[in-house]
């Protein structure tokens, strides 16, 4: 089935070098066009997820770019405003331990959005619920001007939006369920 809808946030698009991603806080969103995508945080060039198999904490940038242009991963890097008052070694520092509260992705209990939506709530004051999907979160961070840019692979940001298919709860959860068959 082919999606239709799909939210569009809209972005300030940049160009992607070698050295974006070593510096600052960013979202990251692999698989863009796929229910659900995959997403996770880079820090400073430390690239951090919750998985079906566990926490993914520490992976270097490099690694993760490589995998992306391997695999040709459709992928969008939002950086975000840098926290007023608290260092990127802090704020990475509180991401993995909001990250180890949620051993590995569950239906019903937590997603890969879960530690983000913690982390987003806690410094940044976005008001996530617990059922919002990746396009509330940056609906909330772009309404006040969290996204500063955005970056992508194997992706167009045309119009300056990025866009990212709509989907329900029942998905999401059926879309893990289905993925922990294999574990």
């Amino acid at each position: 089935m082919t999606r239709t809808k799909f939210a569009s946030i809209a972005v300030n698009p940049g160009e992607l070098t070698d050295s974006t991603l070593t510096k600052g806080i960013f979202i990251c969103l692999l698989h863009v066009k796929r229910i659900p995508p995959h997403i996770g945080v880079i820090i400073d060039g430390k690239y951090h997820s919750l998985t079906i198999k566990g926490i993914e904490p520490n992976i270097s940038i490099s690694a993760l770019l490589r995998t992306i242009q391997q695999q040709k991963i459709e992928s969008a890097f939002l950086k975000i405003s840098p926290h007023p008052v608290f260092s990127n070694d802090h704020m990475n520092s509180m991401f993995l331990e909001i990250l180890k509260k949620y051993p590995q992705i569950r239906s019903n209990e937590a997603t890969c959005l879960s530690p983000l939506k913690d982390f987003y709530n806690e410094f940044y004051a976005v008001n996530c619920a617990p059922n919002d999907m990746i396009y509330h979160l940056l609906k909330r961070m772009a309404s006040n001007n969290f996204i500063l840019q955005a970056y992508s692979l194997n992706l167009s940001l045309e119009n300056n939006t990025l866009d990212i298919p709509l989907y329900s709860q029942e998905e999401l959860n059926e879309k893990i369920n289905t993925i922990r068959k294999n574990y």
